[in-house]
């Protein structure tokens, strides 16, 4: 595990419900009525707060909209070309 990383084990009640202990409720600042999201990565379950999905998206996305924009600016060249002036004004 690397550093930082907290094990804890929990149980699942009859319901499917589970409880987040206090102090990595108080570590993580969630809060009662906060939503998590709740995902399946390949069989590992992660629970994450929406904002910080979010940013890792954006930060995701960022790279990826920087390759497309090369490999367009490979493909539609000259500028001048409508498309590409379309794109852009986007």
């Amino acid at each position: 595990m690397s550093e930082g990383t907290v094990l804890r084990k929990i149980k699942v009640s009859d319901k499917g419900q589970i409880s987040i202990p206090v102090e990595m409720r108080k570590e993580l600042g969630i809060q009662k009525g906060d939503e998590l999201l709740l995902l399946n990565n390949r069989g590992r379950l992660i629970i994450e707060k929406p904002g910080r999905v979010i940013k890792l998206l954006e930060d995701d996305l960022s790279d990826l909209m920087i390759i497309s924009e090369t490999s367009m600016r490979k493909l539609w060249s000259p500028r001048s070309e409508d498309v590409w002036n379309r794109y852009l004004e986007e």
